[in-house]
């Protein structure tokens, strides 16, 4: 469904997604991530969202580097965050088709000057 608004057309996604992370809960608690994921869920209704997909990132960097191995054997160190190139991967299929990511702000973030 979409909606004029002035000039810009909004697109009313039918099956979107929602994507949280949490970089540190070493005793898998998961109550970060489960707070951020209600969050979503209201934010998802505000906006007369339908959520078919949510993607957790429970205890994982978004900045650590490990040592990964590329098909052609060659070791790098790369970024691991699996349910978020899956979220993208999904994007780009058409299996969702709208995203929803919990962002924190405020005095705590990391910027870069």
């Amino acid at each position: 469904m979409t909606q004029q608004v002035g000039r810009v057309v909004e697109l009313k996604p039918k099956q979107a997604a929602g994507y949280v992370r949490i970089s540190n809960d070493p005793n898998g608690t998961e109550r970060g991530v489960l707070r951020q994921i209600e969050d979503i869920y209201e934010r998802a209704a505000q906006l007369g969202w339908t959520i078919v997909e949510i993607y957790v990132e429970n205890d994982t960097s978004a900045y650590k580097k490990r040592r990964v191995f590329l098909p052609d054997g060659r070791a790098v160190r790369r970024v691991v965050r699996p349910e978020f190139r899956r979220m993208l991967d999904d994007f780009y299929h058409g299996r969702v088709d709208g995203i929803i990511v919990w962002i924190r702000t405020g005095c705590c973030v990391n910027r870069a000057t």
